[in-house]
């Protein structure tokens, strides 16, 4: 489960960085990307359903719990 302080220190970054500047988000985890390795972990994507919907998780990436 993600922490308080961490929400707080990711929302304050985005704050101070203006937010999200259109043209700069790249989508790395998404149904394209599905068991494609990670660039990062090479751990491969996994789709999981969660609250109705779909979710790309990667299991080497995400913290346990």
């Amino acid at each position: 489960m993600i922490e308080l302080p961490e929400v707080v220190k990711t929302v304050t970054t985005a704050i101070e960085q203006n937010g999200r500047v259109l043209g700069q988000y790249v989508p790395t985890l998404d149904r394209r990307a599905k068991d494609q390795p990670r660039p990062d972990c090479r751990t491969p994507i996994e789709k999981i359903f969660h609250l109705g919907g779909s979710c790309y998780v990667c299991e080497g990436c995400r913290p346990a719990g």
